[in-house]
């Protein structure tokens, strides 16, 4: 992940996104194609941003356990608002 140089490298390889998110090869690439992990064929061969998937990495952790819900009904933080919004007279 870390050039020769020591700065590190934008795209990573099949091999070093497999090795980072704990997955085979084969499982990697399944997921590829389903648009759950972002890639991007360059020459034939894959590549993957760093910072793409720092980021789903981070949503997917974030959300794997979430439970999401609407709410209905007037907001609370609004309701100052509202009523100045009422008493207000706009030409």
């Amino acid at each position: 992940m870390t050039g020769e140089t020591g700065r590190t490298d934008p795209l990573l390889t099949i091999g070093a996104v497999s090795k980072w998110l704990h997955l085979s090869a084969v499982s990697l690439y399944r997921n590829v194609q389903a648009g759950t992990i972002p890639g991007y064929k360059i020459c034939g061969s894959w590549r993957f941003n760093r910072v793409e998937m720092a980021a789903t990495a981070s949503l997917d952790r974030l959300f794997h356990k979430a439970h999401i819900f609407n709410i209905d009904g007037h907001s609370y933080r609004l309701k100052d608002f509202n009523q100045t919004m009422k008493g207000a007279h706009l030409e």
